[in-house]
């Protein structure tokens, strides 16, 4: 019995092979159009170029991204891991079953080469939102660093001005005694005047224990 190449018999093949309408839907929900998968690579690679915003990202962006895109991220992923296994069962299936071998090999190398194109859009596309939340988060860090650090600084303040006042409290007042200025006089008086003496060296004869020796007239 000859077996038709696009469309594979649904019998005799166990429970995990199924119509190629089912294996199709199940590629156009991995990969699209081309045009589709094309837009989508332009976007994530615009969504990269806001990498620098990241740190302008509201509370709303942020509950954005934990509750609704990283966990579809995670969702599509899976998605994709299960509808690729039905694509490969149908792929094999297919290449075993059709008589023109060389056309079941470009199919599947086609679907292979959309296979990695939407995989590695999806991963890129989930990465972007972690690593924009990770900005987001660290962005939140540094400014609950600088917070504490200014708190810190405030209690360092405090803690300056009461062991001030503790030492201001251990100290005794240093009394000064005041003294009257000087005040010139309102007369002034005259000087002395220098009155030049002779010295005299009898002055000095009667002093210690010498003998006093008188001249012969």
């Amino acid at each position: 019995m000859r077996h038709n190449a696009n469309r594979p018999p649904q019998k005799d093949h166990g429970p995990a092979f199924k119509p190629q309408s089912d294996y199709s839907a199940a590629a156009h929900a991995i990969f699209g159009t081309r045009a589709e998968l094309v837009r989508r690579l332009n976007h994530g690679e615009g969504e990269e170029g806001k990498g620098g915003s990241a740190g302008r990202c509201t509370m709303a962006e942020l509950q954005m991204l934990l509750e609704d895109e990283i966990p579809a991220g995670k969702r599509a992923l899976v998605e994709s891991y299960q509808n690729l296994t039905r694509v490969a069962d149908y792929c094999e299936n297919n290449y075993v079953q059709a008589q023109d071998k060389r056309k079941a090999l470009e199919e599947t190398k086609a679907y292979t080469t959309q296979s990695l194109a939407s995989v590695a859009y999806q991963i890129n596309a989930l990465a972007n939102n972690v690593l924009q939340l990770l900005d987001i988060q660290a962005s939140q860090l540094r400014r609950m660093e600088s917070s504490i650090n200014h708190i810190s600084q405030t209690v360092d303040i405090h803690k300056e001005k009461v062991a001030r006042r503790e030492i201001g409290i251990l100290t005794t007042n240093k009394n000064t005694s005041r003294t009257h200025k000087i005040i010139a006089p309102a007369n002034m008086e005259r000087p002395v005047r220098y009155i030049r003496k002779p010295v005299d060296y009898n002055v000095l004869d009667d002093v210690g224990h010498g003998v006093k020796v008188s001249r012969a007239s």
